[in-house]
């Protein structure tokens, strides 16, 4: 895969906007999902279908490319729907996606392939679109008695559609799933297993104290009564023909699944692990451990915010017992780096090893060169309205095979569930916030996490200036107890610069002042010359609200830091002024490409920087974005190019290529040619005949 480092200077131009008419209509903790950049019809023109607001979808076309310049176009709208409803109703999560496998048909051009739109509403109905938003099917997949009485909002939404045929005579294969956050106002309140069982406890009818029922969890097991079902994340799987359920995971469901996994990996040596250990068996760590090759191969894991939960397919295999040997594309290889059983024990703190949870920190075992895919979607976004937030990388590692699980990233971690049957497989609980992968290939779950605090100038350990709690860390295990390094994320000392940057518009003064903010953590992957990545290489990247990027090695050395001029507030900073939703993500040059760079945005800047902090490219933002820049390919000629989300509009930015340096080199090599020819010339004449004599010539 090509990395696009050495394809010559680019800059990203304005190309176009389309106003958001009925975004002011959203209620509270309601948010509008990424814009979809994919070829419905399969013309090869990319389509984007944008919500609205409300129950709108409109199909938006980009200008051509030759149109790109100095100024914001109006994107042409081709057609705006909506969906039937109540205006009360609104659009939590859409998905384009293919129902059909590929024409194999030989000696005659293959038919179009056209996609499918996937919309999940607010109150769980499920709406199936064709390529002309036409609606096919529609579905109610969750009994409207069963909501809650109480305002809820969806904490999680995601939506898979791939060409899975889950039984014989479906077409493709449809999988919902969301989770609701319930309370007095949205967001005020967040409920979970623990808190619902408490809940119940003290209200023996089932109410907490602010008056929100609450439902059974497992209506068939004692003592569970008052488990609030509604914060599990749930998940519905229908055919994609007609809509009709195959399987569904509710509460009730996963709260009996979890039980047989708990009675079936009991261990009889319990009583030596501690009650950390303990407590963490409770997420289905244990059945993980059957697995856990299979895991790191879908890491990176990073939950921020509702935007990234999504759903993968992926193929899961159980782990060898010898550790030595892998299948990777069907043949048996032997992995450089692979800590597993046992020998992940060795790697853990000797405190750790004498209260027994060793085990639990060496769960994990695989290799970092299979887990380095970028944060974010299947390479740029053609599809599902993610950015580079999923796992190309790592599913590579697993192909040839036929996938039989659905991952889901939730903001408690990982779940895997069998694609038939909607069993649950293995949930690895994921602390949040932070990013979880193997960054140095010891065969361990890593967990990256970033800090802010108060700009207090302190000294630190090594006699530098840094900022008092503004730091990044990295801690190794499951659950992650083993510090690997950490380091400060803030400049050592307060330059002038800065104020400089905020007095010309880049930044705030007040920032100086105010308490430093992180945006969730990012990792690029570093690639040998080959092209391949190194299984023991990558950096771990961090963003301050000060605009200063950090980077660190894998081993925790200090590899560069660079002002980006990505700053922004949280809200209440600033009054009047919208928050702003920071953005660092692995960035790949082309589509299908490695990461080869990482792009930092905040209120009003956004730079891009290369492996070597070097920033190759520079933008600024005409609103704050509402959710982090969106990496797509909305041109279709294979760059990645960039997706801003506001308020009110959505703005595009083309990634385009500077050919100035190409002409100049071609002319160069003209203008050598042409010298050659001339030095020739004079020599032998054109003929190739001697030259003539002077007239002053003696003859002899």
């Amino acid at each position: 895969m090509n990395r696009g480092a050495h394809e010559g200077p680019f800059t990203f131009r304005k190309s176009w906007y389309h106003r958001l008419e009925n975004s002011s209509q959203l209620g509270l903790g309601q948010s509008l999902p990424a814009p979809i950049v994919a070829d419905l019809n399969g013309d090869g023109q990319m389509d984007i279908l944008v919500a609205a607001g409300g129950l709108q979808l409109q199909l938006i076309s980009p200008p051509s490319t030759s149109r790109h310049g100095a100024a914001f176009i109006p994107a042409q709208q081709r057609k705006s729907t909506i969906l039937s409803g109540s205006a009360d109703r609104h659009i939590v999560a859409m998905a384009s996606g293919f129902l059909d496998h590929a024409s194999k048909a030989k000696g005659r051009r293959p038919p179009r392939r056209k996609k499918v739109v996937v919309v999940l509403l607010s109150d769980w109905e499920v709406m199936c679109l064709d390529h002309n938003l036409d609606v096919r099917w529609q579905r109610q997949v969750k009994d409207q008695r069963l909501l809650p009485a109480a305002p809820a909002t969806f904490r999680e939404a995601a939506i898979h559609i791939s060409e899975y045929q889950a039984r014989p005579g479906s077409r493709g294969l449809v999988v919902v799933g969301g989770s609701l956050e319930m309370g007095l106002s949205a967001g005020s309140l967040d409920f979970d297993a623990l808190g619902g069982e408490l809940a119940a406890g003290l209200h023996p009818q089932g109410l907490s104290s602010n008056s929100v029922p609450l439902h059974t969890a497992d209506r068939g097991a004692e003592g569970k009564k008052g488990v609030d079902e509604s914060h599990h994340f749930e998940m519905y799987a229908l055919d994609g023909e007609d809509g009709r359920l195959i399987w569904k995971q509710e509460g009730s469901d996963f709260h009996r699944d979890m039980t047989e996994l708990h009675d079936e990996h009991v261990g009889l040596r319990n009583y030596r692990l501690d009650a950390a250990s303990l407590a963490s068996r409770q997420y289905g760590e244990v059945s993980c451990r059957e697995f856990r090759e299979s895991v790191m191969h879908v890491m990176p894991h990073r939950w921020a915010r509702t935007q990234d939960t999504r759903m993968h397919l992926a193929s899961f295999v159980h782990h060898r017992r010898d550790g030595s040997t892998a299948h990777v594309g069907g043949k048996r290889q032997r992995r450089k780096g692979l800590v597993t059983g046992t020998d992940a024990v060795h790697h853990v703190l000797p405190q750790d090893r004498a209260t027994g949870s060793a085990q639990e920190a060496g769960l994990l075992g695989g290799s970092a060169q299979t887990a380095l895919h970028s944060l974010m979607g299947q390479g740029p976004q053609t599809g599902s309205g993610k950015g580079m937030q999923g796992g190309v990388q790592g599913h590579a590692a697993v192909q040839g095979r036929r996938p039989n699980v659905l991952v889901v990233h939730l903001q408690e971690g990982i779940e895997a569930v069998q694609l038939d049957s909607g069993r649950t497989l293995c949930k690895l609980h994921l602390p949040s916030p932070g990013l979880h992968t193997d960054i140095n290939a010891d065969g361990l779950m890593d967990h990256i996490q970033a800090f802010g605090g108060r700009p207090g100038w302190t000294h630190g350990d090594t006699g530098h200036m840094h900022s008092a709690g503004c730091r990044g860390t990295v801690t190794s295990g499951i659950p992650p107890r083993q510090l690997l390094f950490n380091g400060s994320i803030c400049s050592w000392h307060q330059s002038s610069a800065f104020l400089q940057r905020s007095q010309a518009g880049r930044g705030h003064l007040s920032n100086t002042l105010a308490p430093v903010e992180v945006a969730p953590p990012a990792i690029l992957p570093i690639a040998e010359r080959g092209g391949k990545l190194r299984s023991d290489s990558g950096l771990a990247v961090f963003l301050t609200s000060r605009g200063e990027v950090t980077a660190y090695t894998a081993h925790g050395h200090a590899a560069w830091q660079v002002d980006a001029g990505a700053t922004w507030w949280m809200s209440g900073g600033h009054r009047g002024v919208a928050q702003a939703a920071p953005t660092l993500e692995a960035m790949p040059l082309r589509l299908h490409a490695l990461p080869s760079a990482v792009l930092a945005a905040g209120t009003a800047h956004a730079s891009l920087i290369s492996e070597h902090g070097h920033i190759l490219a520079a933008f600024d933002l005409p609103a704050p974005p509402t959710m982090p820049l969106q990496m797509v390919d909305f041109s279709g000629d294979g760059a990645t190019d960039v997706v801003l989300v506001t308020h009110h509009s959505i703005f595009g930015f083309v990634q385009v290529r500077q050919t100035a340096g190409l002409h100049f080199q071609v002319l160069l090599a003209c203008l050598i040619v042409a010298m050659a020819i001339v030095f020739l010339t004079s020599q032998t004449g054109l003929t190739g005949a001697a030259p003539k004599g002077r007239s002053t010539d003696r003859i002899e």
